[in-house]
């Protein structure tokens, strides 16, 4: 759909959301943290099965598991200043 539009001269904005129900799951770990627990492990088996199906390179899978990290250290911190 895209390349027919720009085959036709139109320069289009194209927006990605989120896959699945990543923004559903992202709430919930934050409601979760807010109670003192951490989980994150279903984001990460959702998006690296994904990378993995989608034959992305190692180094993107490292980089899903990077952001990963990085948002279950933010909600660590979530768990110690709700408490």
């Amino acid at each position: 759909m895209i390349k027919k539009h720009v085959e036709t001269g139109y320069k289009p904005i194209i927006v990605c959301s989120a896959m699945g129900k990543t923004t559903n799951s992202l709430l919930s770990a934050g409601d979760f943290a807010l109670r003192g627990q951490v989980h994150v492990d279903s984001l990460r088996t959702m998006h690296l099965t994904t990378a993995e199906a989608l034959s992305l390179p190692e180094s993107t899978k490292k980089d899903i598991n990077a952001l990963l990290d990085e948002l279950e250290k933010l909600l660590e911190g979530i768990t110690i200043t709700s408490s």
